[in-house]
């Protein structure tokens, strides 16, 4: 019986020193999950993009856990880009691709303010709809300013650009919940059963 309370209180310290390996692992299943989600068929905007970056701003809490998950959104466009839709030249950078990754940038700074003292599961589901809807105005603001003809640079074009990407958010919404849902509904999982081990040993 000592022997194995020995073994629980090893175990557990243990866990508690490769706290940093716990996060580079989360970080890479985030990373699979994210290429995943866009490589996959899938309803247009139906993916995992916004919802790792949450989880990501809401329990690593890192500068460098968004510019790996950026790492990998830019991994996935290389494939969809030059494999899945391959245009005639090779294509390394989508157009206007840092109007992507500034709303990203923008998403992961409100939700690591948004969720700084607790995160429980209605507060992200509300992080959820906040985001995808901070994407939805920045990004759509992107396409608007760098349009050349399709929107005219007025508000009745702004306007139009916004209504024509209503679709798109819905199914963007959808997808952020879908997966935040997943994601964070398997950490708080593991992380029940690791309190109830915590109190055994």
């Amino acid at each position: 019986m000592i022997l194995c309370s020995d073994v629980k209180i090893l175990i557990f310290v243990a866990m508690n020193e490769n706290l940093e390996k716990s996060s580079i692992l989360i970080l890479i299943s985030l990373g699979i999950i994210l290429v995943l989600s866009r490589i996959l068929p899938h309803v247009p905007n139906f993916t995992a993009s916004i919802a790792v970056i949450l989880f990501a701003a809401t329990i690593l809490r890192n500068g460098w856990s968004f510019g790996i998950l950026i790492l990998c959104y830019w991994l996935s466009d290389l494939v969809i880009n030059n494999w899945i839709y391959p245009a005639s030249d090779f294509m390394w950078f989508t157009n206007g691709f840092y109007w992507i990754v500034i709303p990203y940038l923008i998403v992961f700074l409100a939700a690591k303010v948004y969720n700084r003292n607790h995160f429980s599961p209605l507060r992200i589901l509300s992080s959820s709809f906040l985001t995808s809807l901070l994407f939805f105005v920045v990004s759509n603001f992107g396409v608007w300013i760098s349009s050349v003809v399709t929107y005219s640079k007025d508000l009745n074009g702004l306007l139009l650009c916004y209504w024509n990407a209503i679709p798109f958010f819905s199914y963007e919404l959808a997808g952020t919940v879908f997966y935040s849902s997943i994601i964070f509904g398997i950490y708080w999982l593991f992380e029940s059963r690791f309190q109830v081990h915590e109190q055994r040993v």
